[in-house]
């Protein structure tokens, strides 16, 4: 959700109860359905407050920010009327077709790729395929499931965080994956000390990356309530990112002491500051490590591939392809997996027909296959 003129940034901060980050910042924020009162420690539930939702609020420009939420429709409307009450956002449109939703997604999606994919959905890519495998003239997807989350990045440009330990080198990387000084770069412990978001285009996916605070000993002289704080957003942050990138220092490496560089799904290890190794500085023995002052091309290119493998956009699947049925919502894809358990004709195509025209569970809904035409500009 994008918020953008003084009044409305006015009203969102009545609303968290704290003020906006600043410019290219990012925060940890509680909706709650009762107002935080301004001044307040705004990440605290006051008694009788009902929390609605936690997101990740980046702003964008001195009177621009990015509201990131889990998505509920429902939610979503909540929030839109609490910033303008005038909007008429009270009244959630419901059971909205696939095509219609998709329509309405088309002028928020990022990516070119991303918008080629939910424009197919729009057209009725998705109705085609999904009504030919429920008569049972096509096989279709193994999962419908699995197909939603290998598309889901292309649609929804996903968190990454940079963390790791102070002075590692986070913020020259941040710097040369956006092609511009977006961070101040020192040799001195602690230079960063807040979160900084920006958009990173890779390829034909685009990503939420941040730059957080390096961690550091508590009883490091000169680590101030800002670093901190800095430190404990960014912990956060790594905790909510689909995925997070950390990075050792070279020269804090002991023999024998070579970091995993997958230690679990969503988090990836790389060694950087590696400027005393000789050779290519993309793999020794299987061992990952960056030069970025040494060989910046290098760096960026083994970066934005461990990301893009990371976040799983490395297979067919994952990117657009012309044409192809993609459920955009998880709800959809679940229910046309559900729909399995029904064999192939009426009594499936009858299921189907539900999901696509907005009742999830196929019950109710008229029975119309056909696919809906783009949406005239005076209607």
């Amino acid at each position: 959700m994008e918020v953008s003129g003084r009044p409305y940034l006015r009203r969102l901060e009545d609303y968290l109860g704290r003020p906006l980050p600043g410019e290219g910042r990012a925060a940890l924020v509680r909706l709650m359905r009762t107002p935080a009162v301004q001044g307040g420690q705004g990440g605290q539930e006051p008694p009788g407050e009902e929390l609605l939702d936690e997101g990740l609020l980046l702003q964008r420009g001195v009177e621009r920010v990015e509201l990131c939420l889990h998505g509920n429709p429902l939610l979503v409307q909540e929030v839109i009327q609490r910033l303008d009450p005038e909007s008429g956002a009270g009244a959630p449109e419901k059971d909205l077709s696939v095509e219609a939703a998709a329509w309405q997604w088309l002028p928020h999606i990022e990516s070119e790729c991303g918008a080629r994919l939910v424009l197919d959905q729009a057209l009725g890519a998705l109705r085609r395929e999904a009504l030919a495998w429920a008569r049972g003239d096509v096989p279709g997807p193994p999962s419908w499931i699995d197909l939603h989350r290998a598309s889901a990045a292309l649609v929804r440009p996903p968190l990454v965080v940079l963390t790791g330990a102070s002075n590692a080198g986070k913020s020259t990387l941040f710097n040369l994956l956006l092609g511009e000084e977006r961070v101040v770069v020192s040799d001195e412990p602690g230079t960063t000390r807040d979160t900084i978001a920006a958009p990173l285009a890779l390829g034909d996916w685009i990503v939420r990356l941040v730059d957080t605070a390096g961690e550091r000993d508590p009883g490091s002289t000169g680590r101030g309530d800002a670093e901190v704080e800095g430190q404990r957003l960014g912990r956060e942050l790594s905790a909510r990112a689909e995925l997070t990138l950390e990075l050792v220092d070279y020269q804090g490496l002991s023999p024998g002491s070579w970091p995993d560089p997958t230690p679990e799904p969503g988090r990836r290890v790389l060694v950087s500051r590696a400027d005393a190794l000789s050779g290519d500085p993309v793999a020794l023995d299987g061992k990952l490590f960056i030069s970025a002052l040494r060989d910046p091309e290098h760096a960026r290119a083994l970066v934005g591939d461990l990301i893009l493998e990371g976040l799983g956009c490395t297979g067919p699947e994952a990117g657009w392809q012309a044409g192809r049925a993609v459920p955009l919502e998880l709800e959809w894809a679940e229910a046309l997996d559900g729909a399995r358990s029904l064999p192939a004709g009426d009594a499936r195509v009858q299921r189907v027909l539900g999901v696509l025209n907005g009742d999830s569970f196929g019950q109710g809904k008229p029975v119309d296959a056909s696919c809906p035409r783009e949406p005239s500009p005076v209607e």
